[in-house]
């Protein structure tokens, strides 16, 4: 590819393998390029279907309950392997549902926040973290695609706040398809790296449960508004400080997680918050 054709497909600052061979020939992004990080986890770690189809029954209990979700009825691990595949390994139950919608928070200084009549909710660290190219899933010159940069991310985070895994009540974490997610909660310290699957199966993960994970049921279960899904799990994450979650509130919630990904898991945002500054 010459130097007029590279700038053709936006590639002009793409490094030279991610050019030539990844982005024409290598998965395109999305489904394709989840499925390729499902099915190279699923080699590397032995993990089952049914693990995953864990992800998406939790998503929709919570989304049963959660007024604005899209997807309200309930679903068994068999539903979801039953479900049509869309890209092998992934089925359709696996994949968010696209949808309308907006979110919103309101910002100010801690000073401000504290005079305002409602809970404040404060902003205690924050990390990201890039590998690969910036949209395009360049995973022939990554070493490894079942590690993401969710952990550099979280690793900032949890160090500007001076907090950890252990300290938080709820995680919010994207979820375009199940295989994010359990990567996301290795790589934020839930469990060692290969455990992913294994801990959404055997861990209460709703919002009564040990680790609560997607409490408003996630873009798997509440939908994927395009633009606005990243904040929605930040949205969600200050409901639930504020003690505003109606019937999907977690007991005692002080401090959670959010994390954003975009670029088929190449880039990464990872937001810790707080009702109280520790």
């Amino acid at each position: 590819m010459d130097a007029k054709q590279a700038y053709e497909y936006g590639l002009e600052n793409a490094v030279d393998f991610e050019r030539d061979f990844d982005t024409i020939y290598g998965p395109m992004i999305d489904n394709s390029a989840y499925a390729l990080i499902k099915q190279r986890y699923k080699y590397e770690f032995n993990a089952t279907e049914e693990q995953f189809a864990s992800v998406v029954v939790n998503a929709r209990y919570h989304a049963s309950k959660f007024p604005n979700a899209l997807l309200k009825n309930l679903v068994t691990v068999k539903d979801v392997l039953d479900s049509r595949i869309i890209c092998d390994p992934m089925h359709l139950f696996e994949i968010v549902m696209p949808c309308t919608g907006g979110s919103a928070l309101i910002l100010a200084s801690s000073k401000q926040a504290k005079i305002l009549k409602n809970k404040p909710v404060y902003l205690l660290g924050g990390g990201q973290a890039f590998d690969r190219g910036m949209w395009t899933p360049a995973y022939g010159s990554n070493p490894s695609i079942t590690t993401s940069p969710v952990k550099k991310a979280a690793k900032q985070a949890f160090d500007m706040s001076d907090l950890t895994i252990n300290d938080m009540d709820f995680v919010q974490l994207y979820d375009c398809f199940t295989i994010t997610v359990i990567i996301s909660l290795e790589d934020i310290g839930c469990c060692e790296k290969g455990q992913g699957a294994e801990f959404v199966e055997k861990t209460d993960i709703t919002y009564k449960g040990t680790l609560p994970l997607n409490t408003d049921g996630g873009q798997l279960g509440r939908g994927q508004p395009y633009g606005a899904c990243h904040f929605m799990h930040t949205v969600e994450a200050a409901r639930q400080l504020m003690g505003r979650a109606g019937q999907l509130q977690v007991k005692d919630a002080k401090f959670g997680l959010v994390n954003g990904n975009g670029g088929s898991m190449a880039n990464e945002c990872t937001l810790i918050f707080g009702n109280e500054i520790p």
